[in-house]
């Protein structure tokens, strides 16, 4: 058995005949061009002619990347099978189908068996993360990738769901927003977050081995940049983790591969790390693209009448007399021009100061909210935007939870009715 690392939440676990990788992304930039990859790849897309099986946690696009699945040249389909977990919209797996991919949709907590002597468990934690629990006849491994499992009841659930556990993959840093630049003591506590879960989890499910992953990222716009100010380095994770467990961690880097059972060296891979963490201030930074006023307007009211023609706004539109649906107050910092937005009635300009907004974003990103219906969540995960001191951020996720729900294959009122209205104002709090 053999682990092969190929980068930020991706691996190969190689065992006789199965070479299954998990959640590949090789390059480029993710989450509108928020995120970019800390380290290259050396994994190639003529690779995947090796793989027999490809699984992917969930659809953000750091775990399922189009781009790189769309470049699988069609000789390799036959020989790879794409397992995803259960959902209500099919999509990714009908997005696979499309493409030629075989595909399996893994049931929750119901074992799926790859050959004799391999099984596969997966289950959903919160609105799409999903984990993987994969068997051997002599060892086990969990690849939690972003689930945040890290209360006392979670944990214990999780521990009864899985049994044993030898090696434990799981994210060690912050991946979304954490303040505004001058708030870094937020950044800083989120940091910490994410190490008490990982401890946590070492704590509970007490594997022999870590391999601390699915935070090999850096923020790569200039509006995001100043993000990178309090992340979690695999070397303090490394040192924290062989100090204070009796676990032992492995880090890998892209191309590294473990004997599951020898002993390994993470020094090397430590300081390869190291060397891109500081090379990070001499990183070019992507930039946003101004975009016109009248087609934001355009974009808006395409973007209403989507949602008119998939929900029943009326009730949503009784709501806003109890304050829960104003429209949001946003500044556009590339235009320096304010306005108002609501998914009813589109946009509408008006002339506030720029700290009575409720976000202050550039044009792109506001674009991308309304072109897409994961907008929305990209933008709380990319933090290209500013919150105000006079104004609620709360008002503008509010104005696009619906289109939220929407990516998820739920729709007002055909899926449900409460259950919905309790996400649109609880959904996205900051």
């Amino acid at each position: 058995m053999k682990i092969i690392w190929v980068n930020h939440a991706s691996f190969i676990f190689e065992h006789k005949k199965v070479r299954l990788i998990c959640d590949p992304w090789l390059s480029g930039t993710s989450f509108n061009e928020g995120w970019h990859l800390l380290a290259n790849t050396k994994f190639k897309i003529k690779d995947f002619s090796k793989i027999t099986h490809i699984w992917i946690s969930h659809e953000h696009p750091d775990h399922f990347s189009p781009a790189t699945f769309k470049n699988i040249p069609k000789e390799y389909l036959n020989n790879i099978t794409v397992l995803y977990q259960f959902t209500e919209d099919k999509k990714v797996l009908n997005f696979f189908q499309r493409l030629g991919f075989k595909t399996i949709e893994i049931l929750p907590k119901v074992p799926f068996i790859i050959s004799d002597d391999l099984t596969l468990r997966s289950d959903k934690f919160g609105a799409e993360d999903s984990w993987l629990k994969i068997d051997t006849k002599d060892f086990s491994l969990v690849n939690m990738n972003d689930c945040p499992i890290r209360e006392k009841v979670d944990l214990c659930k999780l521990k009864r769901d899985i049994g044993k556990v030898d090696l434990l993959l799981t994210q060690f840093s912050y991946a979304n927003w954490c303040g505004n630049k001058s708030q870094k003591t937020l950044r800083e506590k989120e940091a910490k977050i994410y190490l008490k879960q990982m401890l946590s989890q070492i704590e509970f499910l007490n594997p022999s081995t870590v391999i601390p992953f699915a935070s090999y990222i850096y923020f790569c716009h200039e509006e995001n940049f100043y993000h990178n100010d309090s992340i979690n380095k695999v070397s303090e994770i490394y040192k924290i983790i062989t100090n204070k467990t009796n676990t032992e961690c492995n880090v890998l880097y892209p191309g590294d591969f473990w004997d599951i059972g020898k002993p390994y060296n993470s020094l090397k891979a430590i300081a390869k790390y190291e060397k891109n963490y500081n090379s990070l201030n001499e990183a070019i930074l992507k930039k946003s693209r101004k975009i016109p006023i009248n087609d934001l307007i355009n974009s808006a009211n395409i973007y209403k009448h989507n949602l008119k023609k998939k929900n029943w706004i009326f009730p949503l539109k009784i709501l806003k007399f109890f304050g829960y649906l104003r429209a949001t107050k946003i500044y556009l910092t590339d235009h320096k021009k304010s306005l108002f937005f609501s998914f009813c009635t589109g946009i509408s300009l008006k002339n506030f100061p720029r700290n009575d907004s409720d976000i202050q974003l550039s044009s792109e990103s506001l674009l991308y909210c309304l072109n897409y219906l994961w907008g929305v969540g990209t933008l709380a995960i990319n933090a290209r935007f500013t919150t105000s001191d006079n104004g609620s951020i709360r008002y503008f996720y509010r104005n696009f939870a619906l289109s939220a729900e929407n990516n998820a294959g739920r729709y007002f009122p055909k899926d449900y009715i409460a259950k919905l209205i309790f996400k649109v104002f609880n959904k996205f709090k900051f």
